[in-house]
């Protein structure tokens, strides 16, 4: 009784943990990081994080609007030799990717999206992007 107690209780705590640093499966499959947080490969020794989004203009659900908007996310990359700052927007007539110390980041989507009745806050906003190696 008392082993399945202990792999009931393993399975529940490390079942259920979640990080935005776990390794990427796939080079085609998304990532999501959170404001303040960071996606890390120690395989490739590279680490991307979000800092902040510090414009949101899309349009709020459950509006008519003239222009779709833009959110404006702030990234950091690192690898062992380097330290880059660069921006990545949602809307497509702006930078949308960028090509870094050999690595291509494509943002795909900020999250939340605005609403009408709520203002978000920066700790809220988590963005989800495309790591690949170029």
């Amino acid at each position: 009784m008392n082993n399945q107690f202990f792999i009931l209780l393993s399975v529940l705590v490390f079942g259920c943990q979640t990080n935005d640093n776990e390794e990427q499966a796939n080079p085609n499959d998304p990532i999501i990081i959170h404001v303040d947080s960071c996606f890390d490969n120690a395989d490739n020794g590279i680490s991307v994080c979000l800092v902040s989004v510090t414009e949101d203009s899309r349009c709020p659900t459950g509006l008519v609007c003239v222009w779709a908007g833009d959110a404006v996310a702030n990234f950091t990359i690192k690898t062992k030799n380097e330290l880059n700052s660069f921006q990545l927007h949602t809307n497509n007539s702006f930078q949308t990717d960028t090509l870094l110390q050999g690595y291509r980041i494509k943002l795909l989507s900020i999250s939340p999206y605005p609403s009408t009745d709520s203002q978000i806050d920066q700790k809220d906003y988590s963005a989800e992007i495309l790591v690949a190696k170029e």
